[in-house]
Protein backbone atom coordinates (compact mmCIF):
# COMPACT_ATOMS: atom_id res chain seq x y z
CA UNK A 1 0.00 0.00 0.00
CA UNK A 2 1.22 3.49 -0.82
CA UNK A 3 -0.05 7.04 -0.20
CA UNK A 4 -0.74 7.30 -3.95
CA UNK A 5 -2.96 4.22 -3.75
CA UNK A 6 -4.84 5.74 -0.82
CA UNK A 7 -5.35 8.99 -2.72
CA UNK A 8 -6.81 7.14 -5.70
CA UNK A 9 -9.13 4.98 -3.59
CA UNK A 10 -9.99 7.31 -0.72
CA UNK A 11 -13.44 8.33 -1.98
CA UNK A 12 -14.49 4.72 -2.39
CA UNK A 13 -13.25 3.88 1.10
CA UNK A 14 -15.36 6.63 2.66
CA UNK A 15 -18.55 5.27 1.07
CA UNK A 16 -18.19 2.07 3.09
CA UNK A 17 -19.63 1.58 6.54
CA UNK A 18 -16.77 1.46 9.07
CA UNK A 19 -16.21 -1.62 11.18
CA UNK A 20 -15.34 -1.87 14.86
CA UNK A 21 -11.80 -2.50 16.04
CA UNK A 22 -11.30 -3.40 19.69
CA UNK A 23 -8.01 -2.12 21.12
CA UNK A 24 -6.15 -2.69 24.39
CA UNK A 25 -7.09 -4.40 27.61
CA UNK A 26 -9.99 -1.96 28.07
CA UNK A 27 -11.36 -2.91 24.62
CA UNK A 28 -11.50 0.69 23.40
CA UNK A 29 -13.52 0.93 20.18
CA UNK A 30 -12.12 2.43 16.98
CA UNK A 31 -14.01 2.63 13.68
CA UNK A 32 -12.06 1.86 10.53
CA UNK A 33 -13.14 1.59 6.90
CA UNK A 34 -12.79 -1.99 5.61
CA UNK A 35 -11.21 -0.82 2.35
CA UNK A 36 -8.35 0.80 4.25
CA UNK A 37 -7.69 -2.41 6.18
CA UNK A 38 -7.94 -4.67 3.13
CA UNK A 39 -5.59 -2.42 1.13
CA UNK A 40 -2.72 -4.09 3.02
CA UNK A 41 -2.79 -7.32 1.06
CA UNK A 42 -2.15 -10.60 2.89
CA UNK A 43 -2.32 -8.91 6.29
CA UNK A 44 -4.52 -10.59 8.89
CA UNK A 45 -6.97 -7.68 8.56
CA UNK A 46 -7.25 -8.29 4.80
CA UNK A 47 -7.84 -12.00 5.39
CA UNK A 48 -10.49 -11.26 8.01
CA UNK A 49 -12.37 -9.05 5.54
CA UNK A 50 -11.85 -10.83 2.22
CA UNK A 51 -10.27 -14.20 2.93
CA UNK A 52 -11.07 -17.48 4.59
CA UNK A 53 -11.78 -15.86 7.99
CA UNK A 54 -14.48 -13.44 6.81
CA UNK A 55 -17.35 -15.68 7.94
CA UNK A 56 -15.70 -16.64 11.23
CA UNK A 57 -16.06 -13.27 12.97
CA UNK A 58 -18.82 -10.79 13.65
CA UNK A 59 -17.56 -7.96 11.49
CA UNK A 60 -15.04 -6.79 14.08
CA UNK A 61 -11.26 -6.79 14.45
CA UNK A 62 -9.63 -7.78 17.74
CA UNK A 63 -6.39 -5.89 18.43
CA UNK A 64 -6.69 -6.02 22.21
CA UNK A 65 -3.09 -7.20 22.53
CA UNK A 66 -1.88 -3.73 21.44
CA UNK A 67 -2.38 -0.41 23.21
CA UNK A 68 -4.15 2.67 21.86
CA UNK A 69 -0.90 4.55 21.20
CA UNK A 70 0.32 1.80 18.88
CA UNK A 71 -2.98 1.40 17.05
CA UNK A 72 -3.35 5.14 16.51
CA UNK A 73 0.07 5.13 14.82
CA UNK A 74 -1.04 2.16 12.71
CA UNK A 75 -4.29 3.88 11.72
CA UNK A 76 -2.45 7.07 10.78
CA UNK A 77 -0.27 4.99 8.50
CA UNK A 78 -3.23 3.15 6.99
CA UNK A 79 -5.02 6.41 6.15
CA UNK A 80 -2.06 8.63 5.24
CA UNK A 81 0.91 6.36 4.50
CA UNK A 82 2.90 7.85 7.42
CA UNK A 83 2.83 8.15 11.20
CA UNK A 84 4.39 10.24 13.96
CA UNK A 85 5.94 8.80 17.08
CA UNK A 86 6.01 10.55 20.45
CA UNK A 87 7.40 14.11 20.37
CA UNK A 88 7.95 13.93 16.60
CA UNK A 89 4.94 15.93 15.43
CA UNK A 90 5.86 19.39 14.10
CA UNK A 91 4.57 22.47 15.88
CA UNK A 92 2.10 24.70 14.06
CA UNK A 93 4.87 27.22 13.33
CA UNK A 94 7.11 24.66 11.64
CA UNK A 95 7.13 24.18 7.92
CA UNK A 96 8.24 20.77 6.72
CA UNK A 97 8.79 20.36 2.99
CA UNK A 98 9.15 16.92 1.52
CA UNK A 99 11.51 17.50 -1.37
CA UNK A 100 11.54 14.94 -4.11
CA UNK A 101 14.73 12.95 -4.42
CA UNK A 102 16.58 13.15 -7.73
CA UNK A 103 17.01 9.39 -7.61
CA UNK A 104 14.27 6.93 -8.41
CA UNK A 105 12.76 5.64 -5.14
CA UNK A 106 13.27 1.99 -4.42
CA UNK A 107 10.09 -0.05 -4.90
CA UNK A 108 8.90 -1.71 -1.73
CA UNK A 109 9.66 -5.20 -2.99
CA UNK A 110 13.31 -4.20 -3.59
CA UNK A 111 14.00 -3.03 -0.06
CA UNK A 112 16.48 -5.40 1.50
CA UNK A 113 18.11 -5.83 4.84
CA UNK A 114 21.81 -6.44 5.41
CA UNK A 115 20.93 -8.70 8.33
CA UNK A 116 21.00 -12.05 6.56
CA UNK A 117 20.60 -15.49 8.02
CA UNK A 118 24.04 -16.98 8.62
CA UNK A 119 25.14 -20.37 9.81
CA UNK A 120 27.46 -20.25 12.84
CA UNK A 121 30.47 -21.31 10.82
CA UNK A 122 29.85 -18.46 8.35
CA UNK A 123 30.34 -15.75 10.98
CA UNK A 124 34.00 -14.82 11.04
CA UNK A 125 35.26 -13.95 14.53
CA UNK A 126 37.37 -11.26 12.86
CA UNK A 127 34.40 -9.56 11.18
CA UNK A 128 33.49 -6.29 12.97
CA UNK A 129 29.94 -5.46 14.04
CA UNK A 130 27.97 -3.66 11.34
CA UNK A 131 27.57 0.07 12.12
CA UNK A 132 23.96 1.06 12.81
CA UNK A 133 23.58 3.28 9.68
CA UNK A 134 24.66 0.31 7.54
CA UNK A 135 22.15 -2.13 9.04
CA UNK A 136 19.70 -1.38 6.24
CA UNK A 137 21.00 -1.84 2.72
CA UNK A 138 18.25 0.42 1.42
CA UNK A 139 19.48 3.25 3.62
CA UNK A 140 17.70 5.40 6.15
CA UNK A 141 14.03 6.35 5.68
CA UNK A 142 14.86 9.76 4.21
CA UNK A 143 16.75 7.94 1.46
CA UNK A 144 14.34 5.14 0.58
CA UNK A 145 10.95 5.91 2.15
CA UNK A 146 10.77 9.69 2.20
CA UNK A 147 8.06 10.65 4.69
CA UNK A 148 7.25 13.91 6.44
CA UNK A 149 7.33 12.15 9.81
CA UNK A 150 10.81 10.79 9.11
CA UNK A 151 12.12 14.24 8.20
CA UNK A 152 10.50 15.78 11.29
CA UNK A 153 12.19 13.20 13.53
CA UNK A 154 15.57 13.88 11.94
CA UNK A 155 15.08 17.66 12.24
CA UNK A 156 14.06 17.39 15.90
CA UNK A 157 17.17 15.44 16.88
CA UNK A 158 19.49 17.85 15.09
CA UNK A 159 17.79 21.06 16.24
CA UNK A 160 16.41 20.16 19.65
CA UNK A 161 18.10 16.98 20.81
CA UNK A 162 14.91 15.79 22.48
CA UNK A 163 14.62 12.60 24.52
CA UNK A 164 14.80 9.66 22.13
CA UNK A 165 13.57 6.93 24.46
CA UNK A 166 9.81 7.38 23.93
CA UNK A 167 10.21 7.45 20.14
CA UNK A 168 12.32 4.28 20.21
CA UNK A 169 9.60 2.52 22.21
CA UNK A 170 6.79 3.65 19.89
CA UNK A 171 8.60 2.51 16.73
CA UNK A 172 9.33 -0.84 18.40
CA UNK A 173 5.65 -1.31 19.26
CA UNK A 174 4.55 -0.41 15.73
CA UNK A 175 7.13 -2.81 14.28
CA UNK A 176 5.96 -5.61 16.58
CA UNK A 177 2.33 -5.08 15.60
CA UNK A 178 3.13 -4.99 11.88
CA UNK A 179 5.37 -8.05 12.19
CA UNK A 180 2.74 -10.12 14.00
CA UNK A 181 -0.20 -9.07 11.81
CA UNK A 182 1.70 -9.18 8.48
CA UNK A 183 1.49 -5.50 7.56
CA UNK A 184 4.70 -5.88 5.56
CA UNK A 185 5.13 -2.30 4.31
CA UNK A 186 4.46 -0.83 7.75
CA UNK A 187 6.93 -3.33 9.24
CA UNK A 188 9.66 -2.11 6.89
CA UNK A 189 8.88 1.54 7.58
CA UNK A 190 8.83 1.09 11.37
CA UNK A 191 12.15 -0.76 11.28
CA UNK A 192 13.73 1.96 9.16
CA UNK A 193 12.41 4.65 11.48
CA UNK A 194 13.76 2.76 14.51
CA UNK A 195 17.16 2.51 12.81
CA UNK A 196 17.10 6.23 12.04
CA UNK A 197 16.29 7.17 15.65
CA UNK A 198 19.07 4.99 17.04
CA UNK A 199 21.53 6.45 14.55
CA UNK A 200 20.64 10.10 15.16
CA UNK A 201 19.95 10.14 18.90
CA UNK A 202 22.73 10.88 21.42
CA UNK A 203 24.05 7.57 22.72
CA UNK A 204 23.59 8.19 26.43
CA UNK A 205 21.43 6.84 29.23
CA UNK A 206 19.58 10.10 29.89
CA UNK A 207 18.37 10.29 26.28
CA UNK A 208 17.50 6.64 25.67
CA UNK A 209 16.33 5.06 28.93
CA UNK A 210 13.83 3.81 29.94
CA UNK A 211 12.43 3.82 26.38
CA UNK A 212 15.25 1.70 24.93
CA UNK A 213 14.85 -0.92 27.67
CA UNK A 214 11.07 -0.98 27.15
CA UNK A 215 11.58 -1.40 23.40
CA UNK A 216 13.96 -4.32 23.93
CA UNK A 217 11.59 -6.05 26.35
CA UNK A 218 8.67 -5.53 23.95
CA UNK A 219 10.45 -6.80 20.83
CA UNK A 220 11.90 -9.84 22.60
CA UNK A 221 8.62 -10.55 24.37
CA UNK A 222 6.25 -10.29 21.40
CA UNK A 223 8.17 -11.36 18.30
CA UNK A 224 9.68 -14.78 17.49
CA UNK A 225 13.34 -15.66 17.73
CA UNK A 226 15.71 -17.10 15.09
CA UNK A 227 14.51 -20.65 15.68
CA UNK A 228 11.27 -19.63 13.92
CA UNK A 229 12.36 -16.84 11.56
CA UNK A 230 14.97 -14.12 11.20
CA UNK A 231 14.01 -11.04 13.19
CA UNK A 232 15.85 -7.87 12.09
CA UNK A 233 14.50 -5.78 14.99
CA UNK A 234 16.05 -8.14 17.54
CA UNK A 235 19.34 -8.00 15.67
CA UNK A 236 19.21 -4.22 15.40
CA UNK A 237 18.61 -3.64 19.13
CA UNK A 238 21.20 -6.18 20.32
CA UNK A 239 23.69 -4.78 17.79
CA UNK A 240 23.10 -1.24 19.03
CA UNK A 241 23.64 -2.17 22.68
CA UNK A 242 26.77 -4.21 21.87
CA UNK A 243 28.33 -1.41 19.82
CA UNK A 244 27.53 1.25 22.45
CA UNK A 245 27.86 -0.89 25.58
CA UNK A 246 30.39 1.41 27.26
CA UNK A 247 28.36 4.57 26.64
CA UNK A 248 25.15 2.94 27.87
CA UNK A 249 26.65 1.27 30.93
CA UNK A 250 25.14 2.20 34.26
CA UNK A 251 22.37 1.28 36.67
CA UNK A 252 19.62 1.22 34.02
CA UNK A 253 21.54 -1.05 31.67
CA UNK A 254 22.60 -3.22 34.61
CA UNK A 255 18.93 -3.82 35.43
CA UNK A 256 18.24 -4.92 31.86
CA UNK A 257 21.32 -7.17 31.87
CA UNK A 258 20.25 -8.79 35.16
CA UNK A 259 17.02 -9.96 33.51
CA UNK A 260 19.05 -12.23 31.20
CA UNK A 261 17.04 -14.02 28.54
CA UNK A 262 17.50 -14.17 24.78
CA UNK A 263 18.46 -10.51 24.54
CA UNK A 264 21.55 -10.96 26.69
CA UNK A 265 22.48 -14.10 24.76
CA UNK A 266 22.41 -12.06 21.55
CA UNK A 267 24.38 -9.18 23.11
CA UNK A 268 26.92 -11.59 24.60
CA UNK A 269 27.51 -13.21 21.20
CA UNK A 270 28.00 -9.81 19.58
CA UNK A 271 30.32 -8.59 22.34
CA UNK A 272 32.38 -11.77 21.94
CA UNK A 273 32.67 -11.10 18.21
CA UNK A 274 33.60 -7.49 18.89
CA UNK A 275 36.32 -8.53 21.37
CA UNK A 276 37.65 -11.21 19.00
CA UNK A 277 37.85 -8.67 16.18
CA UNK A 278 39.63 -6.09 18.34
CA UNK A 279 42.02 -8.74 19.68
CA UNK A 280 42.90 -9.92 16.18
CA UNK A 281 43.28 -6.32 15.00
CA UNK A 282 45.58 -5.56 17.95
CA UNK A 283 47.76 -8.58 17.14
CA UNK A 284 48.00 -7.45 13.51
CA UNK A 285 49.06 -3.95 14.59
CA UNK A 286 51.62 -5.37 17.02
CA UNK A 287 53.08 -7.55 14.26
CA UNK A 288 53.29 -4.54 11.92
CA UNK A 289 54.93 -2.48 14.66
CA UNK A 290 57.49 -5.20 15.33
CA UNK A 291 58.39 -5.33 11.63
CA UNK A 292 58.87 -1.56 11.59
CA UNK A 293 61.11 -1.76 14.66
CA UNK A 294 63.25 -4.45 13.06
CA UNK A 295 63.45 -2.47 9.83
CA UNK A 296 64.48 0.72 11.63
CA UNK A 297 67.03 -1.18 13.68
CA UNK A 298 68.70 -2.51 10.52
CA UNK A 299 68.68 0.90 8.83
CA UNK A 300 70.26 2.75 11.75
CA UNK A 301 72.58 0.00 12.92
CA UNK A 302 76.26 1.02 12.40
CA UNK A 303 78.43 -1.97 11.60
CA UNK A 304 81.40 -2.33 13.95
CA UNK A 305 84.68 -2.53 12.05
CA UNK A 306 87.58 -4.28 13.76
CA UNK A 307 90.92 -2.77 12.72
CA UNK A 308 93.44 -5.14 11.16
CA UNK A 309 96.61 -5.87 13.14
Amino acid sequence: MSPLYLTDQFGRFLRESPMKVFVGSDRAVYYVHPGVLSSCKLSTADICINGSWKDAGEGTIDWTDSDSQTIECVLRYLYTGDYYAVEEAPTSSEGIHLEQSQEEPLPANKLSWSFQARLPEQISPRRPLTPIPKCLKAGLPTESMRTVAGLVAKKNFKDRGHNAGPSVFVHAKVYSFAHRYFFSELEKLALQRLTQILHLAPCEQTSLFPGLADAIRHIYGTTPGPEIQENPARKLLSQYVAINYTNLSGEKLDKLVSEGGEFMIDVSNKLTRKINFLTAETKDKEAQLQKLREKNKKEYEIPLKIPEL
